[in-house]
């Protein structure tokens, strides 16, 4: 069995298309757990019109977010395998045992699948991440510290891999998916399916628009893994100068301007002190 966690805040118009693209896999083992983040729009009774006994249902009495709300629902998973899905974006047919079959019988005992997705926005269709970005098995985790390369709803995780290395973090506004993907990382060799598998759409209402969020949630990133960055100053200096220009194209002039004068300092403080000290 696999217990999709699928969490929710105010998507009413968009959650029939989420939920739907879950229960149409043509793998059927499994339970939906959708966790209602306090919504006011109509989602609960939304849900109960679903007639279908694989779906679970729980209301959040305040809007807690998303990390803690998907920690609501991993504690509910009654599955040998944990998948989550966001309720703004649409798996593909066949995504499920596509990744399940690529689990069974892998050449190294993998904890985890992600694949590529599709991110639909008003600039087109693009396939992330792309072709020469991806990482797999024991390589994935120093690629991971460049960047963000797994996006949560692609992902198929082990129940007791994901136990072991512990709740989704709780003070990140952003960037969960990505904290989660160096911790299995870290910890265990994960598998990538090239093929896109999820349709990820960008929209108006999404936390990715939080600019303020993504600042904060690198920040602490770069904390939680200070010692693996020590050795890689010059991905922080990469950090740094895309946190610049993201808030300079958001007209967040002087706050680019104090991560350019961060990124500059970098090499600067390895230089005269021989090691760099993150925040």
């Amino acid at each position: 069995m696999v217990s999709v966690v699928l969490c929710t805040f105010n998507r009413a118009d968009l959650l029939p298309r989420a939920v739907g693209s879950v229960l149409g896999q043509d793998y059927g083992n499994l339970e939906l757990i959708i966790v209602d983040d306090a919504s006011t729009d109509g989602t609960e009774a939304l849900v109960g019109s679903f007639e279908d006994e694989r779906i679970v249902y729980i209301r959040n009495d305040t809007n807690i977010g998303a990390a803690a709300s998907r920690n609501r629902g991993i504690a509910l998973a009654r599955g040998e395998f944990v998948a989550f899905q966001d309720s703004d974006d649409v798996w593909l047919p066949g995504k499920l045992s596509r990744q399940l079959e690529a689990l069974k019988d892998p050449p190294a005992s993998y904890a985890a699948c992600y694949s590529s997705l599709w991110r639909v926005g008003p600039a087109g269709i693009s396939m992330l991440p792309g072709k020469n970005a991806a990482g797999e098995g024991d390589d994935l985790f120093d690629k991971l510290l460049r960047w963000n390369l797994v996006g949560i709803p692609t992902l198929v995780v082990r129940k007791d891999c994901l136990t072991r290395v512990g709740a989704l973090d709780e003070r990140l506004p952003r960037l969960i998916d990505w904290d989660l993907a160096l911790r299995l990382a870290r910890e265990y060799p994960v598998l990538f399916c090239r093929e896109p598998l999820l349709l990820s759409y960008h929209t108006e209402s999404s936390i990715t628009e939080n600019v303020d969020a993504y600042i904060e949630s690198v920040a602490l990133i770069l904390s939680k893994y200070a010692e693996d960055y020590k050795g890689r100053w010059w991905l922080v200096v990469n950090h740094y100068l895309f946190n610049a220009r993201y808030l300079a194209r958001n007209r967040r002039y002087g706050r680019a301007l104090e991560y350019l004068l961060k990124a500059l300092g970098v090499p600067l403080q390895r230089l005269i002190t021989g090691e760099v000290t993150i925040p």
